[in-house]
């Protein structure tokens, strides 16, 4: 059997002639496979998150596709071969897609082999050292937060419900899209969470992120009542006032409060939500 693939690119400017690869299509047995970047900031020296808005778009298009449909499901139109081929010629806006090219591997196999040569992740975050049990930034904390969820998901998930992590992925809200340090997703959001770092000089000028993290979980929660939420924080010892302020937020908001202590346990006790949810 032949198999293609295609390449999602995103177009910030046609007259800079710049472009940054965002996404990798496989199809050739009817169905269209996808896999996008899990780390945007890269994406984001291109163009602020905002005008992102239709990669992200045509992102949850193709993993929604991808998730097999129930009996009662109403979705947008299925993304397929011929709607590939077809942008490929003919679509000019800030997403386009490489010409596809063929290929004698499996539609699944060939995504494994060429996702990695053309989705590039920022590099990853160095890992703390034994002596320090908790993150000493955000960008550590988000990492191994995103370590400890893909895990959890690799053991307890089959392959087949295309479940994804992600970083700074935007979850569907009523006012707008919020974006979210990490989301677990299959087309849908299925848990998403918000880090914070304790271990700064002012902790109490992160309690202002925090109230504003509270605000969009709040929002998401009006279109997606079941979404499990959390915000996940760094130890620190003498900032167990803001700690506590912090704790009373999410509770608020119904979102679990994890000290990054916490995250390995928590993540494979989410991750089994999930997967019920998937599985009922």
């Amino acid at each position: 059997m032949t198999s293609y693939y295609s390449v999602v690119r995103f177009v910030p400017s046609s007259l800079a002639e710049e472009f940054v690869n965002v996404g990798v299509l496989t199809f050739g047995d009817g169905a269209v496979r996808g896999r996008f970047l899990e780390d945007w900031s890269r994406v984001e020296l291109f163009a602020q998150s905002e005008r992102l808005v239709s990669a992200r778009a045509f992102q949850e298009w193709v993993q929604q596709s991808m998730v097999p449909e129930g009996p009662s499901d109403r979705r947008t139109k299925r993304i397929d071969e011929e709607t590939v081929k077809r942008l490929a010629v003919d679509w000019q806006g800030s997403i386009q897609l490489t010409a596809p090219r063929a290929s004698l591997l499996e539609p699944d196999a060939l995504l494994d082999d060429v996702a990695p040569t053309f989705l590039v992740e920022p590099d990853e975050p160095e890992k703390p050292a034994r002596s320090a049990p908790h993150a000493t930034d955000k960008r550590r904390l988000v990492g191994s937060l995103k370590d400890a969820l893909k895990g959890a998901v690799a053991e307890k998930i089959d392959k087949s419900q295309h479940v994804i992590v992600s970083t700074r992925s935007p979850v569907s809200a009523d006012m707008r899209a919020r974006l979210f340090d990490v989301v677990v997703s299959n087309g849908v959001a299925r848990c998403a969470a918000q880090c914070f770092n304790f271990a700064v000089s002012d902790p109490w000028r992160v309690l202002e992120h925090v109230d504003a993290s509270a605000f969009a979980m709040q929002d998401v929660r009006k279109k997606l009542p079941n979404l499990l939420l959390a915000m996940v924080v760094s130890a620190a010892s003498n900032k167990d006032d803001a700690h506590e302020i912090a704790r009373k937020a999410a509770k608020e908001v119904n979102a679990e409060f994890i000290l990054d202590s916490e995250v390995d346990a928590w993540a494979d006790v989410v991750i089994g939500q999930v997967a019920k949810t998937l599985n009922p």
